[in-house]
């Protein structure tokens, strides 16, 4: 229902999650990045699709609500990456 607004928060989404995991900083540094960008569009869209326009004031149901958790819920585990870091030879 929500489109490319979707596919956009998915696709951060699924970046951050997989640069999570790496132990790797400059990928650590990605999935903080893309978590931020997440959480940035993810409010965006909430005041979007909730806000009144026209004298038509939307029904905001669950999934928008949904949506802005699971957000921040993704930055969260952006600040809290796996443990230790590889040292990269300088």
């Amino acid at each position: 229902m929500y489109g490319k607004p979707a596919k956009l928060l998915l696709t951060f989404g699924g970046i951050t999650t997989v640069c999570s995991f790496i132990p790797v900083l400059w990928l650590k540094r990605t999935a903080f990045l893309a978590g931020g960008l997440n959480v940035a569009y993810a409010i965006k869209n909430f005041l979007l699709f909730g806000s009144c326009y026209r004298g038509y004031c939307p029904e905001k149901q669950s999934g928008l609500y949904i949506m802005l958790f699971a957000s921040f819920v993704i930055f969260i585990m952006a600040f809290l990456p796996d443990g230790k870091v590889k040292e990269q030879a300088q």
